[in-house]
């Protein structure tokens, strides 16, 4: 079932096409989330949470929908790992860093 879901959820990723800054900040691909975040200015710091914010709501509701412990435990380390990922993928969307690292998380 888990397979299903985020298949699921990548296919519509992919297929929407919609990769400018948006209000779901899932939607931003990875070279905007790095753009953002290495600002020089005040923005970089409300860009950090959002980005943030929207990791710890995606391994919350993970958490809750099939009642698994997804390391929140560690967060700075799921920060630093999606962050990472996206860099080396600059071209993927931020959610599927997140969903790569959640995959990761889980080999364990």
């Amino acid at each position: 079932m888990k397979k299903i879901v985020i298949s699921l959820i990548l296919y519509l990723i992919v297929s929407s096409g919609i990769f400018a800054n948006s209000a779901v900040l899932g939607l931003d691909s990875c070279s905007k989330v790095i753009e953002n975040i290495d600002k020089n200015d005040d923005l970089n710091a409300a860009f950090k949470t959002a980005y943030t914010s929207y990791i710890m709501g995606f391994f919350s509701g993970v958490d809750v929908v099939y009642e698994d412990d997804t390391g929140l435990a560690v967060f700075e380390d799921l920060y630093s790992d999606i962050i990472s990922n996206c860099r080396t993928v600059p071209d993927s969307s931020f959610v599927a860093a997140i969903i790569n690292s959640y995959a990761e998380l889980k080999k364990y």
